[in-house]
């Protein structure tokens, strides 16, 4: 008890010996702090789900090559040349000499879904830098499916004008096979029979390979089996900004002051009388 009481006394007496420099200290502390707070101004971030698009069934573009595409420096240089951007750099990750401040990734549990974030330093520029990105997004999803659906028309037109081939050719072997007579004749050449049926087995299953073909294309070319790129979810206004507020940083300059009236009185003399 006497102990407590005595280590007490000697960090009162300290204190009230040094006042000048705690005080200095502390108030060099929140003078730091105000000047942080100023120099990083607040900043809102925005958010939005975005579902990638289909074409034909198949993704318009796998989720890790849209990821990618966000945070290429020639996404956004079309944007700037369409005058929607004029400073973009700052979006762009650290690796492309940006600050950033677009985050992209995946939603767990869904193949399609990306949940996208950006910082900037209103609310509504958040929000508005970011619908421009989802448009700009959406725009070139749309050109890459209408370029599969057109790969897809033009397979199923080949297909189509297949088949009338193969069933041309399917029906003439099966007359020639019943022409031959090997169906009604004991005396039939068996060895010739065999070839001919052969042959009308694999036309005839080629014929129902390509007829299969055709209706897998044209229920892929179905409205329901292509879906634009769309956000689902926002971009949202935010309302509650991201950084630290006046009072954190005060805070924090505070600390920092009292910890180094606490080196300047404890660790300096020590060293100065050695």
């Amino acid at each position: 008890m006497d102990d407590t009481k005595n280590i007490m006394v000697f960090y009162l007496d300290a204190a009230l010996h040094h006042w000048g420099k705690i005080l200095l200290c502390l108030s060099t502390g929140i003078l730091l702090g105000y000047t942080a707070y100023s120099i990083f101004p607040a900043e809102w971030e925005s958010e939005a789900i975005v579902q990638t698009g289909k074409a034909g069934g198949s993704p318009v573009e796998g989720l890790q090559s849209t990821i990618e595409r966000l945070g290429s420096p020639t996404f956004f240089e079309g944007m700037s040349q369409k005058g929607e951007f004029t400073n973009f750099r700052e979006l762009l990750a650290r690796r492309h000499g940006g600050k950033n401040m677009l985050r992209v990734q995946t939603v767990r549990g869904a193949g399609d879904l990306l949940l996208l974030k950006l910082r900037a330093r209103t609310a509504e520029s958040a929000k508005l830098k970011l619908d421009l990105i989802i448009n700009e997004l959406k725009s070139v999803h749309n050109k890459l499916g209408f370029s599969l659906l057109d790969i897809l028309r033009t397979e199923l037109a080949n297909r189509q004008s297949l088949s009338n081939s193969l069933e041309q050719t399917a029906t003439e072997i099966d007359k020639r096979i019943f022409g031959s007579g090997c169906f009604d004749k004991a005396d039939t050449n068996i060895s010739k029979c065999s070839v001919l049926l052969s042959i009308r087995t694999s036309a005839h299953r080629a014929v129902l390979d390509n007829t299969g073909s055709i209706f897998g294309m044209k229920t892929a070319l179905s409205t329901p089996n292509t879906i634009p790129t769309n956000a689902i979810v926002g971009p949202t206004l935010p309302v509650k900004r991201i950084s630290s507020s006046l009072l954190q940083m005060l805070m924090l300059g505070l600390l920092l002051g009292l910890a180094s009236s606490v080196i300047w009185i404890a660790v300096l003399p020590d060293k100065n009388s050695k």
